[in-house]
């Protein structure tokens, strides 16, 4: 469907993989071909032309078994956003995808970076921390100059830091990179839904750690863990942590385990020893109460999902849900909590580990 030639060596976009041609040796008798089918692609990058001694426009994809490999073009002949578009149309899921619904409560408009200079303001543009942008007038500039966005594909959320964009659609996490004095070159990555494993959300804490950031883990090689940080009181915490859990999660209900052990009317009486409490170990508490605080103080759990079973150390909470593994980690004295959330489908093995005697009385899981 395409192909494109680099002195002796050659590649080709066929209609079910990429297929490199290259030539080896002296007399290139001997030719390698290797083959990367579209359904191994776990994200992509397009890359437009920059200026003087830095005006190719390159392509880059992530692959399952070979990682990570990068192809740059001649910008006066090879159309990087057609590619772009070709990839749209290969990777990114058919159709209308269902997103449920995300309410978002904060005011946004897209807009250059203000001039004013605040101390707040100094210290949002010193940790790059990003704000939300009107997601509808970016999803209509992005689906008309340049045309990268699929026409069924909708913008969710968008946060605007400096010059940089990060969209979540229904089909991707689009993450635009603006590079260099002229803005010129910018890079378009793409990262499939189905390649994030994990996702965790930070709230903002005080005085000088006022960001709140979120989290996105990965099975792709050389891109463990996406992170942003956002602006305090300029993004809809809420709205972000409902579209990742439905995009991550997904919106379908998952019967309650037979198994799990219910401590349902239980008293918390905190913890029973001083080797309980210095080592943060945690205690099974009433999963109802437990439901019944993440769905309000702070809204986390879908109307589809039940918490099965709960533990509570010092802080710190760990929660089974039908859905996923929640960690709750109070972290330092600044008020700030991360919450991560770990789908079953994702874990790909478990262990416990029963108590000893004398000083090692706790008993461990591992995931």
């Amino acid at each position: 469907e395409m192909a494109f030639k680099m002195e002796r060596d050659h590649f080709y976009f066929t209609s079910k993989r990429i297929l490199f041609r290259n030539k080896k040796g002296i007399s290139g008798q001997r030719v390698n071909y290797l083959t990367v089918p579209y359904n191994c692609i776990k994200a992509f990058q397009t890359e437009t032309g920059g200026t003087l001694l830095d005006g190719d426009s390159e392509l880059d994809i992530w692959a399952s078994g070979i990682g990570h490999f990068k192809m740059g073009f001649v910008k006066s002949k090879v159309d990087i956003f057609a590619i772009q578009r070709y990839f749209n149309n290969k990777l990114l899921p058919s159709g209308v995808v269902d997103a449920g619904h995300v309410a978002s409560t904060v005011p946004a408009t897209f807009a250059p970076p203000s001039r004013t200079h605040t101390v707040g303001s100094w210290l949002d543009w010193l940790g790059d921390n990003a704000r939300q942008v009107d997601a509808a007038e970016l999803q209509e500039r992005l689906k008309r100059d340049p045309e990268i966005l699929e026409k069924d594909e909708q913008v969710q959320l968008a946060f605007q830091s400096g010059r940089d964009v990060t969209l979540f659609t229904t089909k991707r996490v689009f993450i635009i990179d603006v590079q260099g004095w002229t803005g010129k070159k910018v890079a378009y990555r793409s990262v499939l839904w189905k390649s994030i494993r994990a996702f965790g959300i930070e709230s903002a804490g005080r005085m000088f750690d006022r960001d709140a950031e979120v989290f996105l883990w990965t099975n792709i090689w050389g891109m463990d863990c996406i992170k942003q940080d956002l602006r305090a009181g300029k993004v809809d915490i809420v709205a972000i942590k409902q579209f990742l859990s439905n995009m991550v999660l997904g919106n379908d209900t998952v019967e309650k385990t037979a198994s799990a052990a219910s401590a349902a009317g239980s008293v918390d009486k905190g913890s029973s020893s001083v080797f309980e409490f210095v080592g943060d170990d945690q205690r099974q508490i009433d999963e109802t109460l437990v439901d019944a605080q993440l769905r309000s103080s702070p809204p986390l759990l879908q109307n589809c999902e039940r918490v099965e079973m709960a533990f509570k150390g010092r802080r710190d909470m760990t929660v089974f849900t039908t859905k996923r593994l929640l960690i709750v980690d109070f972290k330092g004295i600044l008020g700030k909590v991360r919450y991560t959330s770990v789908p079953w489908t994702a874990v790909q093995a478990f262990g416990v580990r029963s108590a000893g005697s004398f000083m090692d009385k706790d008993c461990e899981m591992y995931i």
